[in-house]
């Protein structure tokens, strides 16, 4: 394929932009290229039943959300429920912001500058860096006590396959 060809520059700009595209709209060389760059951060890398659970958990956050809202409980959301869930949604986004500018807002001058924001990003990373961390360890000592269970257990099986 001519490397100038607007094919081409239109999957190069579209892999770029991490932008997802049918694999049956390219080539087959390329749609092998688009797999493995999107490959870690796809939902369907979690496998099916991964990603399954996944949608499952977005369907029961939304009926929570929904039955939260949902004053006459006829499991429809009226105008009146809609334009008070969208109020709260405001109230809280607002909410966020003042304890952003609060806690962020070094020269009080009411806007997060640059220097500002980058401060608030590496707060935030930080603190992702952490939980995953400690989810991390925690999923260390299951495992490990797992395995010491299950070494447990195969030294219990022996003696009475030996006897056998």
């Amino acid at each position: 394929m001519n490397p100038k060809s607007p094919r081409s520059l239109l999957t190069a700009a579209l892999l770029a932009l991490s932008v997802s595209i049918p694999a049956f709209a390219l080539p087959a060389d390329q749609a092998q290229q688009l797999n493995r760059s999107n490959r870690s951060t796809s939902l369907t890398s979690r496998g099916k039943s991964g990603f399954r659970a996944y949608v499952a958990e977005q369907k029961e956050k939304r009926e929570t959300k929904k039955a939260k809202y949902d004053a006459d409980k006829d499991g429809q959301l009226s105008d009146e429920e809609k334009a008070r869930m969208k109020e709260d949604a405001k109230a809280h986004r607002e909410e966020l912001k003042e304890k952003a500018l609060e806690k962020y807002d070094a020269n009080k001058n009411g806007k997060l500058d640059p220097e500002e924001k980058a401060q608030m990003e590496a707060d935030h990373k930080a603190e992702k860096e952490k939980r995953q961390a400690e989810h991390a360890a925690k999923k260390a000592e299951r495992e490990a006590k797992k395995a010491e269970h299950d070494a447990q257990k195969t030294a219990k099986d022996e003696p009475k396959e030996k006897q056998n």
